[in-house]
């Protein structure tokens, strides 16, 4: 029997209900497994920003700020009144199966589906649903949450626009007047994108 993070019973059971044998996740990498418990802490921590007023966002640990920047430089990436979440798209990385680039993240906790939002992509994790998805990183979860909740007519902005088709659309945004994303070893190790990352003028 497996646990999540607060030793809640799970897995298992929705595993063998859904037609996966527990017995495969011992082929798994370590950071799959560790999968619920990092999403447990990373999700309670923003369900409890949603009792604050204002716009929230979620940065990248591996993000590095150029300049100084006023809240009013940002507003435009954050989600309008009707938007549950505002987010970078990606459309054609990786060329089979793309997924958005999650560097950056905007919550409107005005919006009464916001916290449902959340909640579902912390499900996810926590039943062990994770394991029967293509891909088990949380841009995929994202993305895949977002779907459903598109598909019942709520609203996402997708702030990538020209850059949807890049690989690094985070930079090539206005974002990358403020801020860096060291995206993978080679780029931290520098300190910086390449020249080559940056591709919209």
């Amino acid at each position: 029997m497996k646990t999540t993070h607060d030793h809640t019973p799970i897995s298992d059971a929705w595993l063998r209900e859904n037609g996966i044998a527990p017995s495969a996740l011992l082929t798994q990498p370590l950071y799959v497994l560790q999968a619920q418990r990092i999403a447990h802490d990373l999700l309670q921590h923003h369900v409890s920003w949603l009792n604050a007023e204002q716009l929230q966002g979620l940065l990248d640990a591996d993000i590095r700020c150029l300049k100084p920047f006023a809240a009013a430089d940002l507003m435009t990436f954050f989600p309008d009144q009707q938007q549950i979440m505002s987010y970078l798209g990606r459309d054609a990385f990786p060329p089979e199966n793309p997924y958005s680039e999650c560097g950056f993240l905007g919550f409107n906790p005005r919006h009464p589906e916001t916290r449902n939002y959340l909640n579902r992509v912390k499900a996810v994790y926590t039943t062990g649903e994770i394991f029967s998805l293509t891909q088990r990183h949380d841009c995929w979860v994202w993305d895949r949450t977002r779907e459903e909740f598109e598909a019942r007519a709520n609203e996402f902005k997708n702030i990538s626009g020209p850059a949807a088709g890049l690989d690094h659309p985070f930079i090539n945004t206005g974002l990358g007047k403020f801020f860096d994303h060291l995206k993978g070893p080679a780029r931290k190790a520098a300190g910086k994108s390449n020249l080559s990352d940056y591709r919209i003028k």
